[in-house]
């Protein structure tokens, strides 16, 4: 299960890790009350984000990842990439750092990592 702090509502949502599809690249309604919620949701940019991405473990996750972010025109922050297989390692989940301008690049970066064919889901 996973907590999280719904930006349209303000309550706290208890959700099944499995259900968290890539939120950001598909729905809309969510997205929208992202941009209008900037600051009550503790955005501030300039400023330093983490994306993760979950995709097969024979995907090659780590160097896609990064590629993908830096085309959008960030800075990975040196060090700041980690991994971690699933369980049953049939899945990895790579974290990485990035410093990010503004939030229309924050949104590009999100959709462009969300919208990757390797991609499964993202956080």
């Amino acid at each position: 299960m996973r907590t999280l702090n719904c930006a349209i509502s303000g309550r706290i949502c208890h959700i099944h890790s499995t259900v968290v599809r890539r939120l950001r690249g598909t729905n809309s309604h969510y997205r929208r009350a992202m941009t209008t919620a900037d600051t009550a949701s503790g955005f501030s940019f300039p400023g330093m984000f983490d994306i993760t991405a979950f995709a097969a473990a024979d995907a090659g996750l780590e160097p896609m990842l990064q590629q993908v972010v830096e085309g959008c025109g960030v800075t990975v922050l040196a060090g700041s990439v980690r991994t971690r297989p699933s369980s049953a390692g049939h899945y990895v989940a790579v974290t990485l750092s990035f410093l990010c301008p503004d939030r229309a690049t924050y949104d590009t970066v999100c959709s462009q990592v969300s919208t990757h064919p390797s991609v499964k889901w993202t956080l």
